[in-house]
């Protein structure tokens, strides 16, 4: 049971420049249920990307020109009909361009609320102006 679990979430991760990031569930990205947070985190919108590999590059891209708030970026949601994507971050944490301040959680998405047609992707890990994964210097 162990083995096929670790092979199932194995085929839903995928790597975006540096970072990687794994399928968490269906719907809008949500704090875990007994974080004791009321609603979700605040997020940059992006309209328009044809996949969530294009959504996590722009969230990957968007977090290399805010370094100060990579940290607190935790991951996003893309929707299939229309190409809208969500790249969140703990609230109070937003990069300063334009955004939506809805929400107050902080720390890893624990879920999602279930929208059809949307899927929320967990960052598992950050990428860095220079990271080491599994031994190949990467670069954006």
């Amino acid at each position: 049971m162990v083995l096929l679990r670790s092979l199932t979430t194995l085929l839903t991760v995928f790597t975006a420049h540096a970072s990687i990031y794994e399928e968490r569930a269906d719907g809008y990205c949500l704090p875990p249920s007994d974080s004791g947070y009321s609603s979700g985190y605040h997020y940059l919108l992006h309209t328009s990307l044809s996949s969530p590999l294009m959504c996590s590059e722009f969230c990957d891209e968007s977090n290399a020109v805010y370094e100060s708030e990579h940290p607190f970026y935790r991951g996003f949601a893309f929707v299939k009909n229309g190409g809208d994507c969500r790249c969140y971050y703990d609230a109070g944490h937003l990069p300063p361009v334009a955004g939506e301040r809805y929400g107050d959680a902080v720390g890893d998405i624990g879920g999602g609320d279930g929208t059809d047609g949307v899927t929320c992707y967990a960052i598992i890990i950050r990428e860095t102006a220079r990271s080491e994964v599994f031994g190949l210097g990467l670069r954006h």
